[in-house]
């Protein structure tokens, strides 16, 4: 079998992690200097040639002022350096030992770097947006003839991912940046949180244990002193967010992201476990028994043409709306506060209907 054919990219900047020291401006304001630090080696990182003081400001809408003073920080921490002195000023760069060295890259990865990231380009998510910038620089790099297949649409293959979340708010990406510089300094930070349980904008001091990408949108796991226990809050819902400066935590010994999940459905995680069998009705049966739903389905064909679906889930209010979603194809054999929930639901559908 012939080999396949590996292409050389030009080095990818790597992502930029924040800078944590300090900026001569509004002592204690912690969370104002790491939002300006992310911003302004957002804009290096962005530019190949190197990027003026007076750029910068344009880019990031931050006075020239407070540009010059941290880039002077920064170039005295080594963490950027200066590239060229021209007419316009300092050119400033991220200095080499922070740019990837050349990979090789396999005609099925550049390919399915492409396909995975082409959806991004509509999309206003923190990172993922990013992951579409990173594919664009790669597809720039690339040989000719491989950058016209990639550049120039239909193609023979396409990749479709589920809904996204739609971004509510500009500052999503400042929010990820600002939640993951609290979680690695172990920071709190005090948020207004539009509580859909709640069925209101509450206020809470959260420690960011873990920050994760579900299915549709950005959440953070993490301690509310309103709650007194750990929650999980949806990116779109935050209102506002800021790091607070005395306030620090510590990640319980031995506390992950999965021992907390448990066997949710998704991520909300009820107080017991039931084992869940719904029968899928021949129609469905092939097309739900080929997805893995769960961690711990487990499938068992029946003769007529249906299929039994068991799982052990932690509390039932997430799988029962999932269930709905097969109508009249999907039946819950047990348990019987399940079988009860679903009787409900169909009775209020039925009080809508009743005029049809």
């Amino acid at each position: 079998m012939a080999k396949e054919r590996k292409h050389r990219l030009a080095d990818p900047q790597k992502s930029a992690s924040s800078g944590s020291g300090k900026k001569p401006r509004k002592k204690g304001n912690d969370s104002e200097i790491y939002l300006t630090l992310s911003k302004i080696l957002g804009a290096i990182n962005g530019s190949h040639q190197g990027i003026t003081a007076k750029t910068i400001s344009e880019k990031t809408e931050i006075s020239q002022g407070a540009v010059y003073r941290t880039l002077r920080f920064l170039e005295s921490q080594h963490l950027i350096s200066v590239l060229k002195s021209g007419k316009e000023g300092k050119h400033y760069s991220r200095p080499p030992e922070t740019f990837s060295p050349p990979i090789d890259f396999t005609f099925n990865e550049i390919l399915a770097i492409m396909l995975t990231c082409d959806r991004m380009r509509e999309e206003n998510i923190p990172l993922l947006k990013d992951a579409y910038s990173a594919f664009l620089k790669l597809r720039d790099r690339v040989p000719k003839e491989l950058r016209k297949l990639i550049q120039n649409p239909p193609f023979l293959l396409n990749m479709e991912i589920g809904p996204l979340s739609v971004s509510k708010s500009e500052n999503d990406a400042d929010y990820l940046e600002m939640l993951m510089t609290a979680h690695r300094l172990q920071r709190g930070m005090r948020i207004r949180y539009d509580s859909f349980s709640e069925e209101c904008v509450i206020d809470t001091v959260l420690h960011p244990y873990s920050i994760r990408f579900h299915r549709r949108g950005w959440y953070c796991i993490g301690h509310s002193s309103l709650h007194g226990e750990v929650r999980t809050f949806h990116f779109g819902r935050i209102h506002h967010l800021e790091v607070l400066d005395e306030n620090t935590f510590t990640i319980p010994y031995g506390w992950t992201p999965e021992s907390y999940l448990g066997n949710a459905w998704d991520l909300i995680r009820g107080e017991k476990d039931y084992e869940v069998t719904i029968r899928f009705k021949r129609m469905v049966a092939k097309n739900v028994a080929d997805v893995k739903w769960h961690k711990t389905q487990k499938f068992t064909p029946q003769a007529d043409g249906s299929t039994l679906m068991t799982v052990t889930v932690s509390g039932l209010q997430e799988i029962h709306w999932w269930i709905f979603g097969y109508a009249d194809q999907a039946e819950v054999v047990r348990p019987p506060e399940l079988r009860k929930i679903m009787k409900e639901r169909v009775i209020k559908m039925m009080e809508i209907y009743k005029d049809a």
